[in-house]
């Protein structure tokens, strides 16, 4: 038995080498996401892969690792059965395989390196694999892009070496016999292409002359398209308010809607330049964070609430009270974009848990969605009473970013939250917060919120110090981030 293991050993090595090749070139053509694997994403059990579960576990372990560049496997295979078909191997198995591997990897920190944000398999896989984004990653920081282009090719070559035992006169020469074939090919099929194209270019010169519209209809139809774009533009921008006639339609007839958009100015929206008033060191190593000036300014007239207003609420505020026995005073008034806070001193004889009581009361009285009540205030011997505003002020993003508590040094990772009640704006910093929950009902405005947060982050850390990690089931609210450089991984997608 052991004379025929050794008269057939060779025939046995090519057939093995060979079928292993067959089977991870066909597992990794049929590889889908979906599939059963220790990184699955899908809700079945059933396997797809031409190879089943061990094709679909084999497959999904090389593409995570090694991204596009496990192909390599399959190359190296395929020349192994070549070459101990041929008994040309002056090297052990295991040394073809130690310095493959090497290839393999090396394949996959090149093909990271080139094409760092380029995702298949319905995005789930990288180009060069974890494998090669950590090695590129690590590298990239000490040598940058072209340090690093240089060192992966460099060890490419040696390896390429290794791995032929080819000597690189000989590469030279197996090289250039290729080209030497190539070159007259391309020649004739670029002779062949040309001849096709002057007999095509007069007939598609004819039919495009048959399909273009008369210079009447050519006329009608942009006249149409500068419509639609200055209702467009009259519809978005201009204050409704102000528009006397009744808004256009789309079923209104184009004549009709060209004579009214055209008669009426579209209303010129006056904007109150925000600027940054911290200095702020906006290059980080190789990163440069992004500018202010790419958010919107905020209208140059503010909605504010009237003095009048304030001062008719605080007597109604005094009024209601004492109908319950609880005197005192109003002694001042913060208002904010959205509420206003009394500052309302009791009696010296008064309980303070009588004012939370009247609530409810209070909050009829004033005509108010809702009443909040602080007694007292922290540091202070009055009463906080805050109401809503009839009128409500739209807090701008760019006001908060540019606020010197958003670049306060102590702060890491600030949440612009908003507008405090006496207009102040309100940033936390989120490791004071470990545990943070945004609810509220349909409309409420929690997707505004989440991207505001995380639009904040992006414009105060490089992607060196912030890392992301987005779980968007909804694929709605965040969708906007899925490329930013500050990922960690690709957007979780899948509930599972």
């Amino acid at each position: 038995m052991t004379k025929f293991f050794t008269k057939f050993r060779q025939d046995i090595a090519v057939i093995l080498f060979l079928s292993s090749g067959i089977f991870v070139a066909l597992s990794l053509y049929s590889f889908q996401p979906t599939d059963p694997s220790f990184n699955s994403i899908g809700n079945t059990y059933k396997v797809s892969n031409f190879c089943g579960y061990i094709g679909s576990f084999l497959a999904d372990i090389l593409y995570q690792g090694f991204g596009l560049g496990a192909w390599g496997l399959v190359a190296a295979l395929l020349i192994m059965s070549i070459k101990t078909l041929r008994d040309k191997q002056s090297r052990s198995v295991a040394g073809k395989f130690f310095w493959g591997g090497f290839l393999l990897i090396n394949a996959s920190s090149l093909l990271a390196l080139y094409l760092p944000k380029q995702m298949f398999f319905s995005k789930q896989i990288g180009a060069g694999g974890l494998v090669g984004a950590i090695i590129t990653q690590g590298l990239i920081r000490a040598f940058n892009f072209v340090g690093v282009s240089v060192i992966l090719w460099t060890i490419f070559a040696v390896l390429a070496i290794f791995y032929t035992e080819k000597s690189l006169l000989e590469f030279l020469k197996a090289s250039i016999k290729p080209l030497g074939l190539i070159l007259p090919a391309s020649a004739k099929l670029g002779g062949w292409i040309s001849g096709l194209l002057a007999k095509v270019q007069p007939q598609m010169k004819i039919e495009k002359a048959q399909e273009r519209p008369s210079a009447k209809t050519e006329g009608k139809l942009e006249a149409d398209r500068a419509t639609e774009k200055l209702f467009r533009f009259k519809m978005n921008f201009m204050d409704r308010k102000e528009v006397e006639s009744p808004p256009l339609s789309l079923h209104t007839p184009l004549e009709e809607r060209l004579e009214k958009t055209l008669n009426e100015e579209p209303a010129k929206l006056e904007r109150r330049k925000v600027q940054l008033t911290t200095k702020v060191e906006r290059r980080i190593e190789n990163w440069k964070l992004p500018e202010l000036a790419m958010l919107e300014d905020p209208p140059a007239s503010r909605v504010r609430i009237e003095t009048k207003e304030i001062d008719r609420k605080a007597m109604i505020l005094t009024d209601k009270l004492a109908q319950f026995s609880v005197t005192g005073e109003v002694k001042g008034a913060k208002p904010g974009p959205a509420v206003t806070m009394y500052e309302f001193k009791p009696s010296a004889d008064v309980k303070i848990s009588k004012i939370t009581e009247l609530a409810d009361d209070l909050s009829l009285a004033l005509s108010s969605e809702s009443v909040r009540i602080i007694a007292p205030i922290p540091g202070r011997d009055v009463v906080g009473i805050e109401t809503s505003n009839s009128q409500r002020e739209t807090v701008y993003l760019k006001d908060i970013l540019a606020s010197d508590d958003f670049w306060n040094e102590k702060t890491k990772l600030p949440l612009a939250l908003g507008r405090q009640a006496d207009g102040d704006a309100k940033v936390v910093d989120l490791r004071k917060m470990p545990h943070l929950l945004v609810a509220g009902t349909t409309g409420s405005g929690k997707s505004v919120f989440v991207v505001s947060l995380v639009t904040g982050l992006l414009f105060r850390h490089s992607p060196k110090s912030l890392r992301l990690i987005l779980i968007d089931p909804k694929q709605v609210d965040l969708a906007a981030f899925s490329e930013v450089p500050h990922l960690l991984m690709p957007p979780i997608r899948e509930p599972k």
